[in-house]
């Protein structure tokens, strides 16, 4: 018999981006709980619209990359969470631009150990 590789699996998180009535932008979590080695993908309903994220802390990213991909309109991937994150908060901006309009927020994520 032949040996199983093991995978690591990396456990995928979801931010949900949407729109109050007022108008305003919508993160759900506002304050997104993860792990190392998490991987944080945000989505919209807003099929054409693009999402922006920016770190704003001297602690920069809990991310292995700064850059974030873009697997289609209306989503963003981070890569994995790193393993020498520190715990605690990570503020940031999100970005959702819609034509020549864009919208912002400004939630979290929390590294847990």
């Amino acid at each position: 018999m032949a040996a199983k590789k093991s995978k690591k699996l990396r456990k995928e998180r979801i931010v949900c981006i949407s729109f109050r009535p007022d108008g305003s932008l919508r993160v759900e979590p506002d304050s997104l709980m993860v792990h190392r080695g998490n991987l944080v993908r945000w989505v919209t309903i807003v099929r054409e619209a693009r999402i922006r994220l920016h770190f704003k802390t001297r602690r920069g990213s809990p991310f292995t990359h700064e850059a974030f991909t873009s697997p289609s309109r209306g989503q963003a991937l981070s890569a994995p969470v790193r393993d020498d994150a520190e715990r605690g908060k990570y503020p940031y901006s999100v970005f959702l631009k819609i034509g020549k309009h864009e919208f912002k927020i400004d939630p979290d994520v929390e590294v847990q150990t």
